[in-house]
This record gives C-alpha cells, sequence and structure tokens, in this order.
C-alpha cells in the first residue's frame, strides 16, 4: 500500500493531532475543513487522495471553493499523452479562481498550463486540447494569457471553419466575463475584440468570413476595420461584397458622449440605468481598492461626474460614493479629488476649484498674501456640499495637475476689488512663469488643455482690466521660460490676443494679427475665437467681415465644428437680409485690394 494512500485530513480547531489524554477533561470534538484538505492534498501531489475528497464533497453537495493550487490537480490529468483525461482536465481547471484583473495575468494561474501546452511538445497535434483549454482561460478572464499563441496555431494549423467558430467561442467567452465583472466596459471590449478579428480573417484571407463577422456587428464599433476590409475586397475586385459591407454599417457611427459636450448641451446625457451600473462598479472599485487611474472606469470619472449630475443632481448615492472615495488613503483620493477639479473646470466653476483644493492639499507653491484673498473669494461662492467631505490627510499635488488651480485662480483675479486686481495678477504671472520654468516639457504639455491654457487665461484677464501691453508681454512669456520650441502653443497664445484685441474694438491690430497668422498656416479656431468676440463686443458687421475672410482663406464644411457653426448662425441672426456669399467675397477682396 502506498504510504500517501491515506489523506491526511486538516483540523480547524487549533489542536494538534496528537494530543496527550488531559487529566479528567474532555476535548471538543475535532472539526476539519474538507476545502482546506483538498487544497493540502493537492499540494502534497495526492491526486488519487484528491479525487476522492472531491467525488465526497460533490455527493455530500458541499460547495468547492476555488483555489489556484487546483491548477496542479488540472495538469496532471493531460501530462500523459498516452494516458489524457480530458473532462478530469476540465474539472478541475474550472476550480481555478476567476482573474480579478484582466490586464495582469502574466505569471499567474494557468501560466504554467499554457507552457505546457503550447510551448512545449507538439502544439499542432492536440488542437482540441487547446481549443478547450483557451476557452475556459477565457471565461475566467485570463485571454490575454492564451490569445497570441492560440491565433498563431489555429490560423496556421485549424481548418477555416473550425477556427472560425473557435475565435467566435473565445470571443464569446470573452465578452461574458467583462460582462459579468466590468459590465460598463464590456461594449467598449466587445468592439475592440471584433475590430481585432476582423483584422486576423482579413490577413488570413477570409475575406468571406470578415463579411459576416461586419454584418453581425451592428452594435458594435468596427469602423476603421471595416473599412480595410472594404479596401481588400475592392483590390480584389469584389466590388459587390464591398458595398454589401457598407450597407452594414450604421449611417452615422455612434460616438462617445464626452463630459463637455453633456455641460454644453450638445449631447444627450445617458441612461439612467446606465449612470446606475456606473455608480455601483465605481462603488465595488472604490471598496476592493481596485481604482486604477489610467484606465477605464477612473480616466473616465470625470465624465461619469457631468452625466451623473445631469441626470440625478439631487441623490445621494454621489456624495456618498464621493465621501468613500475621499476616505480611502491608497491614491483614489487623490485621483478623484484631480478629476473633480478637472470637471469643474469644464463647468467653468473657478470657485469650487480653489475651494476644494485648499481643503484637500498642501498650498506651499501659491503666494501666501494674493492666495488668501483669493481663497476668501472663492469661499463665498463655493457649494457647501463640496467642502463637506475632505482627504484624511492633506495631499501634495502633482506638477501635471497643477495647472488646474493657476488657471482658476488667474480667472478669480478679475473678481477682487479694483485696487487689487492688476497687482495680484501680475504677481500671479511671475509665480506660474517661475514654477513652470521648472518642469519637463511632458509635464508642460501633456495635453492640449494644461498650462499654456494658464497663459492663454492671463491674456484674458489682461484683456479685461484693460492691460493689453501686458496681454501682449504675456505671449512671450514662453521664450522667456525656455518653452519656445512649442509652435503651437505659442500661436494659441497670437489666438487669445487677437481675440482680446477684437473685443476692445481695435480692428487694425486684429487683421494684423490675422494676417501674420494665416501666413503661418490658416487656422479655424483663430477665425472662431475673434469672431466670438467682435460679438460679445456687440459688433456684428465686424463679425461678419471676418466670416467672409475665413471663408476665403480655410476650408470650411459646416456640421463639423459646432462653435463655429454657433458663431455663424449668431453673424446670420444679426443680418437677416445678408447678400450672398459671392458678392461678399467680391467685395472682400476690393477691400483688400485698396488696403
Amino acid at each position: 500500500m502506498p504510504r500517501n494512500f491515506f489523506v491526511r485530513r486538516t483540523p480547524i480547531d487549533g489542536f494538534k493531532r496528537h494530543n496527550l489524554r488531559s487529566h479528567g477533561a474532555r476535548r471538543p470534538p475535532r472539526v476539519f475543513d474538507d476545502n482546506q484538505t483538498l487544497v493540502h492534498t493537492v499540494e502534497k501531489e495526492n491526486y488519487a487522495g484528491a479525487e476522492r475528497i472531491y467525488r465526497r464533497l460533490v455527493s455530500e453537495c458541499i460547495p468547492i471553493r476555488k483555489h489556484p493550487a487546483y491548477e496542479r490537480a488540472a495538469l496532471e490529468q493531460i501530462r500523459r499523452l498516452d494516458k489524457q483525461d480530458l473532462r478530469g482536465f476540465r474539472l478541475w481547471l474550472k476550480l481555478v479562481p476567476d482573474n480579478p484583473n484582466p490586464h495582469r495575468v502574466e505569471g499567474g494561474p494557468l501560466t504554467k498550463t499554457r507552457n505546457h501546452l503550447f510551448r512545449s511538445g507538439n502544439p499542432a497535434g492536440q488542437l482540441k486540447l487547446l481549443s478547450q483549454f483557451a476557452l475556459i482561460a477565457a471565461r475566467k478572464g485570463y485571454s490575454k494569457l492564451v490569445w497570441a499563441d492560440a491565433v498563431a496555431l489555429m490560423v496556421q494549423f485549424q481548418e477555416r471553419t473550425k477556427a472560425v467558430a473557435f475565435f467566435r467561442a473565445l470571443e464569446a467567452a470573452r465578452h461574458r466575463y467583462f460582462k459579468t465583472y466590468f459590465p460598463v466596459s464590456a461594449q467598449n471590449v466587445a468592439s475592440n475584440q471584433r475590430k481585432t478579428l476582423i483584422h486576423i480573417f482579413c490577413a488570413a484571407g477570409w475575406l468571406d468570413d470578415a463579411v459576416e463577422l461586419v454584418r453581425d456587428s451592428q452594435t458594435l464599433q468596427i469602423g476603421a476595420a471595416a473599412l480595410k476590409l472594404v479596401d481588400l475586397l475592392r483590390a480584389r475586385g469584389r466590388t459587390e461584397q464591398a458595398e454589401a459591407v457598407l450597407s452594414y454599417l450604421p449611417a452615422k457611427m455612434p460616438q462617445a458622449v464626452s463630459a463637455k459636450a453633456v455641460i454644453e448641451g450638445r449631447a444627450s446625457v445617458p441612461a439612467r440605468a446606465t449612470i446606475a451600473l456606473q455608480l455601483r462598479q465605481l462603488k465595488n472599485l472604490i471598496s476592493k481598492r481596485a481604482l486604477v487611474p489610467n484606465r477605464s472606469p477612473a480616466s473616465h470619472l470625470h465624465s461619469f461626474m457631468a452625466h451623473y449630475r445631469a441626470t440625478t443632481n439631487s441623490s445621494p448615492g454621489f456624495w456618498i460614493l464621493r465621501r468613500r472615495a475621499l476616505a480611502e488613503r491608497d491614491g483614489c483620493s487623490y485621483h478623484w479629488l484631480v478629476k473633480e477639479l478637472f470637471y469643474l473646470r469644464l463647468c467653468h466653476r473657478h470657485s469650487d476649484v480653489v475651494s476644494v483644493f485648499c481643503a484637500n492639499f498642501w498650498k506651499g507653491f501659491l503666494p501666501e498674501r494674493e492666495g488668501a484673498m483669493l481663497r476668501e473669494l472663492a469661499a463665498r461662492e463655493a457649494e457647501p456640499k463640496l467642502l463637506s467631505a475632505c482627504a484624511p490627510k492633506k495631499l501634495n499635488i502633482k506638477p501635471t495637475d497643477a495647472w488646474l488651480v493657476w488657471n482658476s485662480m488667474v480667472r478669480l483675479v478679475v473678481g477682487l476689488p479694483r485696487p487689487e486686481r492688476l497687482p495680484t495678477l501680475e504677481l500671479l504671472r511671475y509665480s506660474v512663469a517661475q514654477y513652470i520654468s521648472q518642469v519637463p516639457d511632458t509635464t508642460f504639455n501633456p495635453t492640449p488643455a494644461a498650462y499654456p491654457t494658464v497663459f492663454r487665461s492671463i491674456i484674458w484677464a489682461y484683456g479685461e482690466l484693460g492691460d493689453l501691453d501686458g496681454a501682449v508681454s504675456t505671449t512671450r512669456d514662453l521664450e522667456l521660460i525656455g518653452k519656445s520650441h512649442h509652435v503651437m502653443e505659442a500661436l494659441r497664445l497670437q489666438d487669445e490676443l487677437a481675440a482680446v484685441y477684437a473685443r476692445h474694438g481695435h480692428v487694425d491690430s486684429v487683421n494684423k494679427l490675422l494676417d501674420a497668422l494665416d501666413a503661418h498656416s490658416p487656422r479655424l479656431q483663430t477665425y472662431g475665437l475673434v469672431i466670438d468676440a467682435y460679438l460679445q463686443a456687440s459688433r456684428p458687421d465686424l463679425a461678419a467681415e471676418i466670416v467672409t475672410r475665413m471663408k476665403i482663406r480655410c476650408r470650411f464644411i459646416s456640421g463639423d465644428n459646432w462653435r463655429l457653426d454657433r458663431s455663424l448662425a449668431a453673424v446670420e441672426a444679426a443680418f437677416p437680409h445678408r447678400e450672398p456669399m459671392d458678392e461678399l467675397q467680391d467685395e472682400y477682396m476690393r477691400y483688400r485690394a485698396v488696403v
């Protein structure tokens, strides 16, 4: 009889196996944890005993807790090619726990099985076993672990019909996993997976199957992959199939609802059920400390705030979630606060930005006297609910996010008492330049809305205070702090200066700036800012001239730029009986020739 024939049961009562007989005292009955005994038996490589314990637990209807050790038992069922037990392999493999993070799989559970099946022996000779393992891995969130090896083997060695069926089943298993654990991102994952399959089918030459994939993708976003398939079909002379693929696509591909579009009223808010689902997922991630800043849904937290506040602003669910997020100390509170500052800036609630910052962050880099005045001004207009919950400990804001605070403080300068406005703005400008000169280029311009936005706000503030010389000198600050190689950012500062000139009615200065900017490259953003500035100054006649010049210099298609369309509609409303476009062009060209 083998030495390990009898299974050693694991007690959970704290007593040793062999105890001395106590003096008259009776010990309580021994208590054993059968699940722990099963794990211990598998770890001791007593697979026959583990099989008996497994059958007994199943017969007694005792639930079996999942454990990574069961991968060993599953691997033992297929280690010998002449005695492979596929049924036992599937049973033990299903007892491996699901993956809580689908992006981190290498080195974890199922890695040894992947290496044994795909990277040793003859994988092409056991495609059936490999496909079953890949499907189980996808259902458990380990699809990234087997994806590259499975694609290479199936495309090269499997029959086309069986390979297509396998890829469709793998896609469905992966979608089921994300729908269970990450329902908010399940739709995006399904779209990306479908696009990847279309690219694989096109590379393998399975164009008919790729067409079937496009036909089954009515609710997914596959625009780029579908257009690549159309090009391949046309290159091979299959124009009818190419037209059929185009007919399968929707008239206009659905776009993501951005926070800015919802705030400005350009897009409809998602359904309340979708927002409630996002709320529950964020709650679970925060409670598990699994909110990863650079991944969805944490990366789109500001969009969730915009959607939620636009739909159910009075519901306490958002404020409860905010309180839980700020109570965490593992970076969750910092990420929540930064996204909240970004959302408040989109809403132009600069007082709330400064108040939330002062309540949760250290203020060491701000000027003391002027910063105190701006904090006092912001506290009068701040929303009380935003200050009801704060981080348990003061945080240090990163240089990549500090531009949010600088921008809002500059915007608040125009609300100070008149004698304090210009000196405070001068000091803020000096402090901003000194702070930014010490940050690297990757921090200076991580996104189009970063530190260059602060300089644009300074130019705007100078224009509001009537100091045009200060606005002109601010456009040269990038050169003074060593950031002159950012050419586009310098041009955007010139755009803001042109808008300041237009609001003050300096027509000649506006035209000179437009000529200089057009010599570099005519841009719609420049003309849009000038048109809006003339409309704010109640000069629609000058705005109409700029519209005519824009249509001559730039390529403009109505409907591509909603803000510019809104400005043009305002100009047309000011001139209901406006002359046709051709006559205006001739008039403007005669005017430029005279000048």
